[in-house]
């Protein structure tokens, strides 16, 4: 077996996103999931409900494509959540850094940028002999943290689905089981579709508020699973998402950043001022002068920050708050 070269990059891999192919009586069907580690993919329960046979398949028509059957390990109907367990074949990528989980914020305003990756009916193409494939679907949007708040569910607004084959079925079945990703953490799963709604707007399984609602023993046996050390605490996945992390990210309703930073605490900027990569003391002493401005001199923050990204090497990086990152030189948004 190899090590997947990609094995160690946080956030979705594309190679570790798996078709499920769902075998039941004469019907066979298709879902979407991703490979949380070695022997584990994460989907959707109603993906594999009534299965008599279920096969995962990553990469497919690729260049290392694999394919191999797989058992339903867990599965709980109320919260639409299931693991599998596969065993790659030889040649399959190794190796694997588990998926990380984390939530959204869920007691105040916020729209965050998410994304998915499945294999939707509208995606679904012929062959030159007749038959049929389906093309994966890369469907990045955003999440409003109140939406859905009486169901516990996420609403993921996309980009409308390009086409609608069949009246009788959503154009997005068989995207359901589709890891929903902010940042680098898995937040939810995709699980359903409802039409009158639009064809731009997808509901999710909220992981945080699906393991609250499970019972103890249910709960512990997926966060052993998906390797989730505290399944009741998981971190937010968007820094600054909530009144625990600083300001939320809601520029695209008008708030402005800026007004919520004025009231952050020196400890809390700094935390939003993280260093990836290799990091010096000069670096870390316009950091620290960075946090001290930011609630009282948003100009002067921005000024340390570009000399905090100066004082770096060529392959480290600020992160930093989006509207900092304009005034800053080489940053990159968080």
């Amino acid at each position: 077996m190899r090590t997947d070269p990609a094995a160690g990059a946080p956030g979705l891999d594309p190679h570790r996103i798996a078709e499920i192919i769902v075998a039941t009586g004469d019907d066979r069907r298709r879902g979407s999931g991703y490979r949380i580690s070695d022997g584990a993919v994460l989907t959707a329960a109603h993906v594999v409900a009534g299965a008599a046979a279920v096969r995962v398949r990553c990469d497919a028509d690729r260049p290392g494509e694999w394919s191999a059957p797989a058992a339903v390990v867990w599965a709980d109907e109320r919260s639409d959540l299931a693991v599998l367990t596969v065993e790659p074949p030889d040649g399959a990528p190794t190796r694997l850094v588990p998926a990380r989980f984390g939530r959204i914020a869920d007691d105040r305003h916020s729209v965050i940028d998410v994304c998915a990756a499945g294999f939707p009916l509208w995606k679904r193409r012929r062959r030159s002999d007749g038959g049929y494939f389906r093309e994966l679907h890369q469907a990045d949007g955003t999440v409003a943290a109140l939406s859905n708040l009486r169901t516990g569910t996420l609403e993921m607004t996309v980009a409308p689905a390009g086409a609608d084959p069949d009246p009788e079925a959503s154009p997005w079945a068989g995207m359901s089981g589709a890891a929903v990703w902010a940042n680098s953490r898995i937040i939810g799963v995709v699980a359903e579709h409802h039409r009158p709604e639009g064809a731009g707007r997808l509901t999710a399984v909220r992981l945080d508020h699906a393991l609250r609602r499970l019972r103890d023993e249910p709960r512990a046996e997926f966060a052993r699973l998906c390797a989730i050390p505290d399944p009741a605490a998981l971190p937010l996945a968007a820094p600054g998402a909530s009144h625990e992390a600083g300001p939320a990210r809601c520029g695209r309703s008008g708030c402005d950043d800026r007004h919520d930073l004025s009231a952050t605490t020196a400890e809390r900027a700094s935390a939003a001022l993280q260093i990836a990569g290799a990091s010096q003391e000069a670096a870390a002493r316009a950091l620290a002068e960075a946090a001290r401005a930011l609630s009282t001199a948003p100009q002067a923050a921005a000024d340390a920050l570009t000399r905090a990204a100066a004082s770096l090497d060529g392959n480290a990086e600020v992160v930093a708050p989006a509207w900092l990152v304009a005034r800053a030189g080489r940053l990159r948004e968080g």
